[in-house]
């Protein structure tokens, strides 16, 4: 595994133990920052860092979605979109509601409007404009 998807699985790790403890959406600024700079700043690892995205989803001791949803917002990368539709038509086919919700809010990350990018992240956000 490279240092840079070990650094990426790192930022999961302590953003979620961030919202662990304060369980304040707007922690997780600084996370994801880091995590959005180190995926722009290494393009030749998009495909290892899209696949990254989708196991921290399933990934319990790391797992943050709002983490996904902020890095989705700025990078919104189609690959990433696709493969959180295939789960979403899964997890419905299937009835699996205990992931529908998640999955849909990381689907609305990549949207313009995503409400929570000026609720919770305005002030990335806002610098980003």
């Amino acid at each position: 595994m490279s240092a840079e998807i070990t650094e990426f699985e790192a930022i999961f790790a302590e953003a979620r133990e961030k919202l662990e403890a304060t369980y304040d959406q707007p922690d997780l600024i600084p996370y994801g920052a880091r995590l959005v700079a180190l995926c722009q700043s290494h393009p030749e690892l998009r495909e290892q860092f899209a696949r990254a995205f989708i196991r921290m989803f399933f990934d319990e001791a790391r797992n943050e979605v709002s983490l996904i949803e902020f890095a989705m917002h700025v990078l919104r990368w189609p690959e990433v979109k696709l493969a959180f539709e295939a789960l979403s038509h899964d997890a419905v086919s299937k009835n699996d509601w205990r992931i529908i919700n998640p999955i849909g809010h990381i689907l609305d990350a990549f949207e313009d409007g995503w409400e929570d990018a000026l609720d919770f992240y305005g002030n990335y956000f806002k610098q980003r404009t």
